[in-house]
Formats: C-alpha cells, sequence, structure tokens
C-alpha cells in the first residue's frame, strides 16, 4: 500500500459546502474505491446547516463534563449516535506501552472490551500515523487483506480517526458495522473527524484540569500539614523546611536536640514532635533545666519515696516516671547542674531510675527532647557540660530559625496574636495597618516570637483606634536600651577598676559560680580565672600595703 499524503485543505469561500469540503481535504486519505462520495445539499447529502446544528450539539455534549471516563464516553455516544453505527471504541495511545488501551467501548463483546487488540491493530496504525480510515468495505480493502480481526469479526463499514492534540495523536475514535448490507451516511466520515478534533481538545483540557486538580489537592493536603501544629505559624521559606523536617524527625523516636534563640517557640516544636509522633498517646512532660533548685535537683527527675528526707511526707514519682510511654522535654539544657549530667547518661544508657531513698531500680522508656538557646558546644569545650551526654542528647539536631531570618511571617504571626489574645481582652476587634507591619518588619526582633506576642497583648490594651499604625508603635515598643557605657563613671574609674566590678557582679548574679559567671560575660572560663586572680591579688596588695601605712599606736 502506498501511503498518500494529506492534502491541504481549500481556501475557505462563501460556499457553506466549504467547511465540509476542508473536512474532506483533511480525510484524504481515504480509498477511492470504497469511499462513498460526499454529497452537498443539493446531491441528497445532509444540509450544511444540519450539519452545523449536529457539531454544535456534539461539541455542547462534550464541553459540558472535565472528568475523562466521562468524557471519553460522551465523545463515544456522540460518535455512535450521529453516525448510526453498530459498535464504537475510543482508544487511547500510551506513551509508556505500545498497544493501545480501550478507553470506552459501546456494542463490543466481553473479550474485545478486556483484549484491545482484538480489533485489527492495522487500523489503529493507521490512526497513530495521522492517516484516517474510511471504508465501505473492509473486506475487499486492500489495506487489510493480512488484518485477521477484520475477516474474523466480519467487519464491513469501518471508519476510525486519530485523536489528537497540538502536540501528539493521543488515541483513536472507531466506529464500523458488521454485515448488515448498509453502509454509514455520506458525510459520517467528516463529522468524526470535527467531533475527533473537538474531543482532542476536550480530553486535552480535561487532563490539564485534572493535574491542576491532583496539584490542589496535594497543595491543600500540605497547607493543612503545616495548619496541624498547634501555634506553629509560618508560610516562609525556612519555617516550610522546618515543618517538613518536624514531619519527618517525628516519625522516629531518636533523641533531638533543637537549638535556637530564646523566644522562637522551640517547646512549641517538641511539642508538635510529641503530637505527630509514635509516643503520642504518652505524656508530654516539659522542664526548665534553669529552674530547679540545685537541692531539688535528684528529687525533681528521680522522684522520691515517703520519708527519703525531712519533708517527704509522700511518694513523689520524678520526671522520668512521668514520662514514662511519652517524651520528656528538657528545656535550657545547657543550664543542667554537672551532678545530673552524668545520672542523666546513665538513664539514657540503661534506661533505669532509683527514687531517692528506694532500695530498687524502676525501669523507664520515654523519648528526650532536649532544647538550648546557647551554644552546647561551647559549653562542652569549656567544661561545663559532659561531651559524652552531648552526643547522646544530639542524635537529631534541628535549628529553629530567629524571627528576624522569617519577617515575612511577622503578619500571619499578628493577626494569629490577634486572634489568640482577643477573647482576654474582652473580645475587641483590632487590626495592623500595612505601615504598621512595614515597620515591624523592620525590628530586629531580640526577642523573637516572644517579644512580638507582647507586642500584640500591649496593642489590644492600649490602642483604642480599630486599627494600629505606624506612629502608634512608639507606645507598644520598649525603649531603646540605653548606651552599655552611660552608666559607667568615666573620668572617675580606671580600667582594672571597672573590670573588678564587672567581675564582681557577674559573680554576685551567679551565686559564685565561676563558669557561669564566665559565659554571662562573654569570655572563656580560663580568661575569667586569670582575670579573677588579678583582681584577688591586686586585692590583697592594697590591704598589705594599707596595713603597712597604719600607724603604730
Amino acid at each position: 500500500m502506498t501511503d498518500k499524503p494529506l492534502k491541504p485543505p481549500p481556501p475557505a469561500g462563501s460556499d457553506p459546502n466549504d467547511d465540509l469540503d476542508r473536512v474532506q481535504a483533511l480525510l484524504g486519505d481515504i480509498d477511492p474505491g470504497t469511499t462513498p462520495p460526499v454529497q452537498s445539499a443539493a446531491a441528497g447529502g445532509a444540509p450544511a446547516s444540519g450539519q452545523l446544528e449536529r457539531l454544535y450539539d456534539a461539541a455542547r455534549q462534550i464541553s459540558t463534563t472535565l472528568e475523562l471516563d466521562q468524557l471519553a464516553q460522551r465523545i463515544l455516544d456522540v460518535a455512535i449516535g450521529h453516525t448510526s453505527a453498530e459498535r464504537g471504541a475510543l482508544f487511547f495511545f500510551d506513551s509508556t506501552t505500545a498497544r493501545p488501551r480501550l478507553w470506552a467501548a459501546q456494542g463490543l463483546e466481553a473479550e474485545a472490551l478486556e483484549h484491545a487488540e482484538t480489533f485489527s491493530s492495522t487500523i489503529l496504525e493507521e490512526a497513530r500515523a495521522r492517516r484516517p480510515v474510511v471504508t465501505a468495505n473492509a473486506q475487499l480493502d486492500r489495506r487489510f487483506r493480512s488484518a485477521r480481526s477484520v475477516h474474523l469479526h466480519e467487519i464491513r463499514s469501518v471508519i476510525c480517526v486519530p485523536v489528537e492534540t497540538p502536540e501528539e495523536v493521543i488515541g483513536a475514535l472507531y466506529v464500523d458495522r458488521l454485515p448488515s448490507g448498509r453502509r454509514f451516511p455520506a458525510d459520517a466520515p467528516q463529522f468524526l473527524g470535527i467531533l475527533a478534533g473537538l474531543a482532542g481538545g476536550a480530553i486535552n483540557n480535561a487532563r490539564l484540569f485534572t493535574r491542576v486538580s491532583l496539584r490542589a489537592q496535594r497543595l491543600d493536603r500540605e497547607l493543612s500539614q503545616l495548619a496541624s501544629f498547634e501555634g506553629i505559624v509560618g508560610r516562609s521559606a525556612v519555617m516550610e523546611q522546618l515543618l517538613k523536617q518536624i514531619r519527618q524527625v517525628a516519625a522516629t523516636d531518636f533523641p533531638v536536640l533543637l537549638v535556637g534563640e530564646s523566644g522562637t517557640g522551640k517547646e512549641l516544636v517538641a511539642r508538635a514532635l510529641h503530637a505527630t509522633g509514635p509516643r503520642r498517646k504518652g505524656a508530654f512532660i516539659a522542664q526548665n533545666c534553669a529552674a530547679v533548685p540545685a537541692d531539688l535537683l535528684e528529687s525533681e527527675f528521680f522522684g522520691h519515696v515517703r520519708g527519703a528526707f525531712t519533708g517527704a511526707h509522700a511518694r513523689r514519682e520524678g520526671l522520668f516516671r512521668l514520662a514514662d510511654g511519652g517524651t520528656l522535654f528538657l528545656d535550657e539544657v545547657a543550664e543542667l547542674h554537672p551532678s545530673l549530667q552524668a545520672k542523666l547518661l546513665r538513664v539514657l544508657e540503661d534506661g533505669r531510675v532509683r527514687p531517692v531513698g528506694s532500695g530498687h531500680e524502676e525501669f523507664v522508656d520515654f523519648r528526650l527532647i532536649s532544647a538550648s538557646s546557647a551554644e552546647l558546644e561551647r559549653a562542652v569545650e569549656s567544661g561545663r557540660f559532659r561531651r559524652d551526654l552531648f552526643y547522646r542528647l544530639n542524635a537529631i539536631e534541628m535549628r529553629i530559625p530567629p524571627l528576624r531570618e522569617r519577617r515575612e511571617d511577622i503578619p500571619l504571626l499578628v493577626e494569629h496574636f490577634l486572634r489568640l489574645y482577643a477573647p482576654q481582652a474582652g473580645g475587641r476587634t483590632l487590626s495592623f495597618a500595612t505601615d504598621a507591619l512595614e515597620e515591624l518588619a523592620r525590628r530586629e526582633w531580640k526577642g523573637n516570637v516572644r517579644e512580638l506576642a507582647h507586642l500584640v497583648k500591649r496593642a489590644l490594651v492600649l490602642i483604642e483606634a480599630p486599627r494600629v499604625r505606624a506612629a502608634d508603635l512608639a507606645r507598644l515598643l520598649p525603649p531603646p536600651p540605653a548606651s552599655r557605657f552611660a552608666t559607667l563613671a568615666l573620668g572617675r574609674l580606671t580600667l582594672p577598676e571597672i573590670e573588678a566590678s564587672l567581675i564582681t557582679e557577674a559573680l554576685r548574679r551567679t551565686g559564685g559560680n565561676k563558669a557561669r559567671a564566665a559565659q554571662l560575660l562573654g569570655i572563656h572560663r580560663n580568661s575569667f580565672l586569670r582575670r579573677l586572680r588579678r583582681i584577688q591579688e591586686s586585692a590583697s596588695r592594697t590591704t598589705e600595703e594599707a596595713s603597712d601605712e597604719k600607724p603604730v599606736s
């Protein structure tokens, strides 16, 4: 068989039959010996107006759905209804496989529904190659002499046209008649050709709509997951990354170390890890390590039995036991007393605790989440924190971003805090103007999210207008800190005296703890000890000199 190239359609004229002529040219690969001639209205064919009405009705039927399977069945129903075919099928050419896939069918036997190859592969391959097939007697058509299925099923009249999108042939629309002696209407090939063109656009739109819908559903799921962590608000890139990490880490049972500045929301992240993790049915126990007095540390963490010490009138469960089966969150873990660090390490290693005053050990099983606003590694290097405990806590490290790294979240956070605190302020309605939000975005926010929350609270109380503007922020923001040197008696104190004053004050604030005093001053512990020694020696010499100068009575 010699393939004939498609003929270009003739230019449109004033004759209403031009549309039919153009389609006839597009369907140029029709065997002249088997193709029924196209009849004009004058020759007894369907009037052009009637053809256009049928095409309009077909377009209306297939353009009212974007559901692919329903659309495929409607296309086939229109094709069979307007051509009086006995059977029909719509095939889809799957780019991943060489075989066509049956998409919709009508009037076919069960085996034909299961196997698309029941139809002549020759016919479908012609359509895949953009060559329409129209024959009035497939039994005598030389193109199908070797097509076993055509002769096996006694297929007589056949029309098969490609269904195309602008990029590719995506399928084939097939109708046929068995040996009933009747032929298709004269304008059936043209009608199916135009219908296939409409179908290609409709299918392409439905596929695009399906992809967009699936993507929208996926985004909705992701956004709902982002919003599923109570109290955590943010759509910035760094927050999306953090929330993704929370979902990944929550599924595990490894220890987690949360690192971030004060006020960034480390406890909220810890609660989110617990609430979405395998221990969510257990208790969530939170403790700030810096808030426990040194003499109560062991009792607080390990618990005690009745009579263990003066005042122990009843048994008390410690934090380790309370967190059994759940999660223990230790905030400011860098402040954990050295005497407890070794005991915590042992609990993490063998899972056993001994309450104060008890003679036997009890097993505990909890997930540990720690948090630190200080650089824990610096505490390790300075000797304030055990290195082996640090590595035990730091199985997974998560960094909580400060507010200045997620300024685009400030409007969302403001709106969240307004809703959260409005009931405590009498249920009043308040909003922030754009200029106020822009001014807030320019601030440094050393107190992070906690500082912003306090600002919103003050706004609900102090701002009487329904809208907070940039000019109102001066009443809500704390005054800028005075110069660090403003209170120093310059000209009256020497540099050594200023240094001695600062070191003395640091020791007073830390209760004499030299390591914490060094951290408070931002210097290494060894440097602090050298300076302290120098100050003490200087004070000693001053005392001796004063004693030598004292007159003998």
